[in-house]
């Protein structure tokens, strides 16, 4: 006899999102926890807060298990995944040229983004005495005192959208690695 939850394929997704738990646990030891150890480590965005960093990080990764559930269901993958592992090594290439270019660090050891552009102001007083890090280093790190507010904005954006996308990457990945082995153990018990 079928339930409510098997017809609709929760049941399904729920056990996919149990094994895609322990593919990631041997890997980097649970799902929600590699957003969280990242942000700590410092590779992770400054901006927004950490703990809105790891909401929103795990709202995206749970989204996209689930249209890559979805889709790799009706549709499964044929082959190893090397699309996604192109576009994750791009991203996260992408990623860490931003982080490297973008943020910056108080005394504290405090991560904050900065901008694309500086304020007239500083940059008109540039020279070798006064550079980027003495402005920043003058206005209490506080970036939009240096950089024109828009390309901070800008800059925080594209940092954690680039984010996100990295980790909606990795988690097609390792779905796509999961359905294909799903779709072969399926296989395998039918003959």
């Amino acid at each position: 006899m079928s339930t409510a939850k098997d017809e609709s394929g929760l049941g399904l997704f729920l056990a996919f999102l149990a094994d895609f738990r322990s593919v990631l646990g041997v890997t980097s030891k649970g799902i929600l926890l590699a957003p969280l150890a990242a942000v700590l480590v410092q590779t992770g965005p400054p901006w927004p807060a950490i703990s809105t960093t790891v909401a929103l990080t795990t709202v995206v990764e749970l989204g996209v298990l689930l249209a890559a559930f979805q889709r790799f269901r009706q549709h499964p993958p044929r082959s190893a995944p090397g699309l996604f592992v192109l576009g994750a090594a791009v991203t996260l290439v992408a990623y860490l040229a931003l982080h490297s270019a973008l943020v910056f660090y108080d005394y504290q050891n405090a991560a904050n983004v900065g901008g694309f552009r500086l304020r007239p102001e500083i940059r008109s007083r540039l020279s070798l005495d006064f550079t980027e890090q003495v402005a920043l280093s003058e206005s209490h790190f506080e970036p939009l005192r240096v950089y024109v507010p828009w390309s901070v904005h800008l800059a925080r954006v594209a940092l954690l959208s680039d984010w996100l996308l990295l980790t909606a990457m990795v988690a097609v990945f390792f779905a796509s690695v999961l359905m294909r082995v799903r779709q072969v153990t399926v296989k395998v018990r039918a003959t």
